[in-house]
């Protein structure tokens, strides 16, 4: 049966204009200040988690909120970025790879044994990729500028999360020797496809677009994490500890450019039009230049400021040790205990 595109978009008008414009203009503002500040932090926080202080870390994020006022350029050069593909996850994971590359660590090159995980924090984990994914949509689309684009967001977002997610776990299968899934393929590439939609999440892409976007995401996050990151780390010194560049830098880029390829589709469709200003590929392009640009400048700069002599480094035999900086109870480094949920239900049993 045909796809038809009238019914999506009849399905896209959901919810009552009404409804959305009786939201004050000034709390959608405050609310997308907020979704910047929290995604920044929790992108920048997985490139160096484990290598710093925690003053280090406060001034760095002190720092990364000056750039990111510069940052809004967005809003200067009238690019549509409704989930803030390239303002937030692009922005955010290049200034985060950006100081990483100025903190450098020779003597973790080969790891650092603390730095893997183990099973139950494997497990625990997936719990908060099942909510991130449920809710992305949200995310996507709070900050849409009318009900009509807001409906739309949430329709392309789950249709990319859904393609984005059977092709990560088919290209998880193929890249492992073993032909078994990877976790962290599992708990981060499943997520991209909410990333890369982002910047036309609110645009007219139709459900072939948002699914063809989910596909492309989930393929480059699961090659990135099996080939890009170990490359980066032996050829550009750069410890992405957590692959941040593989759910929010890559998919970002891809998300900009979607949208610039989106706006050069269709420039004359009537949904394209935002307020007073229409989706311009000159624009979209440029927003995209103008973060991947600050985001690089600003966190070289930062690197450069945290790296002070002055201000200390941990030692590496330090680094990925919470107890170090936190009370924590008894900790067992030995991995070939039972997980922590089957010797909890063994004792249950008992």
């Amino acid at each position: 049966m045909p796809f038809d595109s009238a019914l999506y978009r009849r399905l896209s008008n959901g919810i009552n204009q009404s409804e959305w414009s009786a939201v004050p203009p000034g709390t959608r503002t405050r609310g997308r200040t907020s979704q910047q500040r929290n995604k920044i932090l929790h992108t920048f926080l997985h490139n160096c988690s484990g290598t710093m202080t925690p003053l280090l870390q406060t001034l760095t994020h002190g720092c990364k909120d000056v750039f990111l006022s510069a940052e809004a350029h967005a809003n200067v050069l009238q690019a549509t970025d409704t989930g803030a593909s390239m303002t937030i996850h692009a922005f955010g994971a290049y200034f985060g790879l950006a100081v990483a590359r100025i903190l450098y660590r020779p003597g973790l090159k080969n790891g650092h044994p603390k730095e893997g995980s183990v099973y139950h924090s494997d497990l625990f984990a997936m719990i908060g990729t099942l909510f991130l994914w449920l809710f992305w949509p949200s995310f996507n689309s709070a900050i849409a500028k009318s009900a009509e684009e807001q409906q739309r967001a949430i329709m392309n977002t789950y249709f990319s999360l859904a393609a984005c997610t059977v092709t990560t776990f088919a290209f998880s299968i193929l890249v492992e020797h073993r032909g078994k899934l990877d976790m962290v393929h599992i708990q981060n590439a499943t997520l991209a496809g909410g990333v890369a939609v982002g910047s036309c999440a609110d645009l007219d892409i139709l459900p072939v677009g948002a699914l063809l976007i989910g596909s492309i995401a989930g393929i480059i996050s699961v090659v990135g994490y099996k080939y890009l990151s170990p490359l980066l780390a032996s050829k550009l010194k750069i410890q992405d500890t957590c692959g941040v560049h593989n759910l929010h830098g890559l998919p970002g880029l891809l998300g900009g450019i979607a949208s610039i390829i989106a706006a050069a589709v269709f420039p004359d469709d009537t949904k394209f039009i935002c307020f007073l200003y229409s989706v311009s590929v000159g624009m979209q392009a440029a927003a995209l230049g103008c973060s991947v640009a600050i985001a690089l400048a600003g966190g070289a700069l930062t690197g450069l400021i945290v790296s002070l002599p002055f201000l200390g480094q941990p030692p590496d035999e330090n680094c990925y040790d919470d107890s170090v900086y936190w009370e924590v109870g008894h900790i067992s480094n030995k991995r070939e205990e039972l997980p922590f949920c089957q010797s909890r239900f063994d004792d249950i049993l008992e």
